[in-house]
């Protein structure tokens, strides 16, 4: 079936549309993933409770605390957070004493408040915002513990808490990075729902696009059949290590994608995370497309039919199973090649040689019980070959019982039988059927040469009962015009007589080969020719047409004399067994290396024998012998072919009588053109 309709526009809008779809909801996915992880679905619009400020505070309590183990009595964290909005109170764990912090409306100098004992506790700070007692207004994210030295004794390492604050106006600074948050927060809070939209709408998109893609592979329009590209004839396990590759790094990618989603909330460099997602974008549109072109291939070797010869490996499996069929068949014909004694006393050998090292491995190793069970199941084995061997002679002694019997019909089944069983049982089948052929032949000859003696009987007894009826006409007293009668039948049958006694023995000296052969180039449309001018006349006065077909120019290596006796004889037999008013064909064509002359007619008597049998001696398609003939024609002219080293052949269907003489080409050089 040939594919009218060009999908070669449909195919590349398809594949836009795979390139937009794969784009866009990357992005979508990767802003749904990033809403998800940030807690967006389930958190308020408030940038200071949100995942991405809690984790943001945590690294900038990370650098607090470095700098205060670096030096406890840093004091200028104002330059430290400068145009930063994030504000602290670094405390003893276990005994609440405030060592460090940085919160407007406080004013801490730690050295001076260890000197007045004027310290500082944990009660001392809200934990919420607006608390009227607070001393000043902020909001408690969260708090972070270290392990370091303690301030009084440095050899003594004690726990700290960084409490981390944000004042619930954020400074509207470039380099803060909590307002630079809050912009990102507030960007990706409004895009929380436009994500999973775009990412549905996506994936629709693709797997209708993908589908498409899929169902067109391998067909182009004006062909029928699926058509197979270069990239189609890459081996399929290539493209699936491409493929598989894509789907690590997909899968790297998203993983890497989603550590960075669940544990880096601190904003980025607008123009570095712009950057970093479109490199990201690409690499998974590419190693997508990769997937989808590996899909697109395996579809169209699918259709195309044994899709998994394309598999390198598998090439290379079935080549190494062609190198190993041919090493063990070459294995078993030489083990063949040996005769079955000295066969059996190698394999008796090898067999007690196995049992030789496994009976010295269980005396010698440590972990003799492994050995033991090795040496039973491999006697256990040779037990089974044994049996299994014996049951075979069993099985063919049985054979030879009942063909020893007489029953010739009896066939082994040898699809159980193995080794040399196996073939001496097909060989057991093969006398069976042997000596059935030779008791049918023997059955057939018998039959024929009753059928022989009959014919032949006949065929001499009829002219000769004439001969001696009409000779004793004679005798008697008879009329001028009657002795005239009387003499031309005898004449007739004397004649027939004579050309029977010939017959024979032109039969006898063909068949013993006794005949002169003398073969040369002969021309074979001039001797055809010649034969069928000199039946003509006869084939007309049986209302017989000649349709005469010859191939120019060929010739054939034959002895004229016997090639025209071959003539003679066809057209003989269709002069005396042609269906009047009917036409006779005579051709000759070449068909190498031999040149095929043929005769066909229609018989006027049913054909109920065989050609086989009509090729037998005395053997005539008119089996009531009403017509004249001996039915050795055609016996002589297949043994007269024989001896040119031609090939005769007959066929018959029906009442269509066709003979055809094979014989062998001919160089048209000096050609004979007659008998």
């Amino acid at each position: 079936m040939k594919y009218r309709f060009s999908a070669l526009p449909w195919k590349l809008l398809a594949l836009l549309l795979v390139l937009l779809s794969l784009t866009f909801g990357f992005l979508g996915g990767y802003t749904t993933a990033w809403c998800l992880a940030g807690g967006y679905y389930v958190q308020d619009a408030v940038y200071q409770t949100s995942t991405s400020c809690y984790y943001l505070a945590q690294s900038e309590a990370d650098t607090v605390f470095a700098r205060f183990r670096t030096d406890p009595g840093y004091d200028r964290w104002n330059i430290l957070l400068e145009d930063n909005s994030f504000r602290f109170v670094l405390l003893e764990e276990e005994s609440g004493v405030v060592r460090a912090a940085y919160v407007e409306g406080l004013d801490l100098d730690p050295s001076q408040s260890f000197a007045e004992n004027k310290y500082l506790y944990r009660e001392d700070f809200p934990m919420s915002l607006g608390d009227p007692d607070s001393p000043f207004e902020g909001l408690y994210v969260t708090d972070r513990y270290f392990n370091g030295p303690s301030v009084e004794d440095p050899e003594t390492e004690i726990s700290y808490q960084v409490l981390c604050l944000l004042p619930a106006a954020l400074t509207d600074t470039p380099n803060d990075p909590f307002a630079q948050g809050q912009r990102q927060f507030d960007l990706l809070h409004d895009l929380r729902i436009k994500g999973p939209v775009l990412l549905g709408i996506c994936a629709a998109v693709l797997t209708a696009a993908v589908a498409f893609l899929l169902f067109q592979a391998g067909r182009r329009p004006g062909r029928e059949g699926v058509t197979l590209r270069w990239f189609d004839r890459i081996p399929l396990d290539v493209m699936a290590v491409g493929a598989f590759l894509a789907v690590m790094l997909l899968s790297n990618l998203v993983s890497e994608f989603f550590y960075v989603i669940s544990y880096n909330y601190t904003y980025n460099n607008n123009f570095e995370t712009g950057l970093s997602l479109a490199g990201t974008t690409l690499i998974f549109v590419c190693a997508s497309l990769l997937i989808l072109a590996f899909f697109c291939t395996l579809a169209t070797r699918v259709k195309a039919g044994n899709w998994w010869k394309t598999f390198l490996l598998v090439r290379l499996a079935l080549w190494l199973l062609r190198q190993l069929g041919q090493f063990l068949r070459w294995a078993l014909r030489g083990i063949r090649a040996i005769a079955l004694v000295p066969r059996a006393a190698l394999a008796v050998t090898a067999a007690l040689f196995v049992e030789f090292v496994l009976m010295l491995l269980f005396i010698e190793s440590p972990d003799r019980f492994l050995y033991f069970f090795l040496l039973a199941v491999y006697n256990l084995l040779l037990l089974l070959v044994t049996i299994l061997g014996a049951k075979q002679l069993v099985t063919l002694r049985k054979a030879g019982e009942q063909l020893a019997a007489g029953d010739l019909n009896y066939q082994l089944n040898t699809d159980k039988l193995y080794w040399d069983f196996k073939r001496h049982g097909e060989n057991l089948n093969a006398i069976a059927e042997g000596m059935n052929r030779a008791v049918d032949q023997r059955m057939k000859s018998e039959r024929l040469k009753t059928e022989l003696i009959t014919n032949v009987s006949h065929d001499i007894k009829t002219p000769l009962t004439s001969i001696v009826n009409y000779v004793d006409l004679l005798q008697k007293p008879h009329s001028d015009e009657e002795g005239a009668q009387y003499l031309e039948v005898l004449d007739r049958q004397a004649k027939r007589l004579k050309k029977l006694t010939e017959d024979l023995v032109e039969a006898s000296k063909a068949s013993t080969g006794n005949l002169p052969v003398a073969l040369v180039p002969t021309s074979v449309s001039e001797l055809v020719n010649q034969a069928v001018e000199e039946y003509r006349s006869r084939l007309e006065a049986g209302k017989l047409e000649v349709v005469v077909s010859l191939q120019p120019d060929l010739n054939v290596l034959a002895d004229g004399k016997l090639l025209w006796r071959v003539l003679d004889n066809l057209l003989g037999n269709v002069v005396k067994y042609a269906l009047a008013g009917t036409r006779v064909y005579v051709t000759a064509v070449l068909w190498e290396p031999d040149v095929v002359i043929a005769v066909k007619n229609i018989s006027r008597e049913p054909l109920n024998v065989s050609a086989d049998e009509l090729m037998e001696r005395f053997v005539r398609g008119d089996t009531a012998r009403h017509s004249e003939g001996s039915g050795l024609g055609l016996n002589i002219a297949q043994s007269l072919t024989q001896l040119q080293h031609g090939r005769f052949q007959l066929t018959v269907d029906g009442d269509l009588f066709k003979a055809e003489v094979f014989l062998p080409q001919a160089k048209p050089a000096a050609a004979i053109t007659g008998p």
